[in-house]
C-alpha cells in the first residue's frame, strides 16, 4: 500500500480531515488533489480561506480498494471498523495534538465518527462540536458534493462558519435548568407567566 501522507503548516489554525485518499491521491502523493480536491479549493476559496494555510489529512493515509471506504469495515454500515482504521484514527488523533488547530472540518461520516464517535453526516452537519480544545464542523465531503450538486451551497456556508470560527468562537448559551421542582416553584413560576401575559398590550406578541 501506498501511504498519502499529510500536508500544510505545523501551525495552522485550520485542519480539514478527509476519509481516505483516491487514484489522483496516491500517485501524486498529496491528501486532495483529485476532482474533489479541486472542487474543495474552489469552496475554500469562496468563503475565504486560503487552502496553504490549513493543515490536510485524511482518516487513513492508503487508498482504499475501489475508493471505497467501506472496505476498510467489516460490515457495509461502516460500524465495525477494521485495524487499518484503528490505527487510523490513532495516528490522527497525535495529529491533531501536534498541530493544536482552532478548528477541524470534518469531510463525511469517517472523520466525524473517528473523532465524536457520531454518525450520519447529514443530520449534524454544520454543528459546532467539540474535540478536545478545537471546535468541530463536519460538513459534507466535495466528492458527495460532486454527486450531490444542490449539497454544495450547504457545505459553502459550512466552510464560511469554520472561518469565522477562528476568530470568533461559538460562545455555549448558559443553560439553568431547574430538575424536579417542588409544586410552590412551579406555582410562583406560573403567576410570572400570568403576570407578564396581562400585561402585555392587546395585539402584541
Amino acid at each position: 500500500m501506498i501511504r498519502v501522507p499529510p500536508v500544510g503548516p505545523l501551525d495552522a489554525q485550520i485542519m480539514i480531515i478527509g476519509e481516505a485518499p483516491g487514484r489522483e491521491e496516491e500517485a501524486r502523493l498529496q491528501p486532495f488533489v483529485g476532482a474533489s480536491g479541486l472542487e474543495l479549493t474552489k469552496m475554500l476559496h469562496e468563503v475565504g480561506i486560503s487552502r496553504a494555510d490549513c493543515y490536510i489529512t485524511n482518516v487513513v493515509k492508503v487508498r482504499p480498494p475501489g475508493n471505497d471506504i467501506s472496505e476498510f469495515f467489516l460490515d457495509k454500515a461502516c460500524k465495525k471498523p477494521q485495524q487499518i482504521i484503528l490505527d487510523g484514527v490513532v495516528e490522527l488523533k497525535k495529529e491533531i495534538e501536534q498541530i493544536k488547530p482552532k478548528v477541524i472540518v470534518a469531510l463525511g461520516n469517517t472523520p466525524m465518527w473517528a473523532l465524536t464517535d457520531r454518525r450520519g453526516i447529514t443530520d449534524w452537519r454544520g454543528s459546532f462540536l467539540k474535540y478536545g480544545d478545537a471546535h468541530l464542523i463536519p460538513t459534507y465531503h466535495p466528492a458527495a458534493v460532486l454527486r450531490q450538486w444542490d449539497w454544495r451551497p450547504v457545505a459553502v456556508h459550512d466552510l464560511r462558519r469554520a472561518r469565522q470560527c477562528v476568530d470568533n468562537p461559538p460562545v455555549p448559551p448558559a443553560y439553568n435548568f431547574t430538575i424536579r421542582p417542588s409544586i410552590e416553584a412551579v406555582l410562583r413560576f406560573l403567576m410570572t407567566v400570568r403576570a407578564t401575559a396581562d400585561a402585555t398590550p392587546a395585539g402584541l406578541p
